[in-house]
This record gives structure tokens, C-alpha cells and sequence, in this order.
């Protein structure tokens, strides 16, 4: 969770921080009553693991968006300061 509120931190602007975090925390309650309530039926049909591997494959495809994602690259580092 640290590093995803650290990277939506440095998108976003000062006058939009605030809606920035609510509208990630609403996402992701979201995320939390929509997966309990869709895994339950998959659980019920075809057991556990097959829930279970269902979520490993979304975090997968998760994986690949974020490793595409040019904003997540690293940036160059910044000059330091000339001493006073």
C-alpha cells in the first residue's frame, strides 16, 4: 500500500491531493466488497483454489500494467545543490 500512496502522492497537484485519496479510497473499498462477493460464487462451484487462482492471474495482469506504465520508471536523479 506505501508505495502505491507514495506514487499517487507525486501525480498528483496540491489543490487535488484530497480528491486524489478519497477516490483511491473509494476504489479500493470497492475492490474489497466486489472481490468477497464475486469470489463466492466461484468458491461455491468449483472450491477455493480455483478462486485462489483467479485472483493470482488479476494480480498478474495487474503486474504487466504497472510494468508498462511510463510513470512508474525510474527518474533521473536530481543535480545536488551547489554548497553554500
Amino acid at each position: 500500500m506505501t508505495p502505491i500512496l507514495v506514487e499517487l502522492s507525486r501525480r498528483s497537484a496540491d489543490a487535488d491531493r484530497g480528491s486524489a485519496f478519497s477516490l483511491f479510497s473509494a476504489a479500493l473499498a470497492t475492490a474489497l466488497v466486489i472481490g468477497s462477493i464475486g469470489a463466492a460464487p466461484i468458491i461455491d462451484t468449483v472450491g477455493f483454489e480455483v478462486a485462489l487462482l483467479t485472483g493470482l492471474v488479476a494480480v498478474g495482469g495487474a503486474a504487466i500494467v504497472a510494468a508498462a506504465d511510463r510513470g512508474l520508471r525510474a527518474h533521473p536523479r536530481r543535480a545536488a545543490l551547489p554548497a553554500a
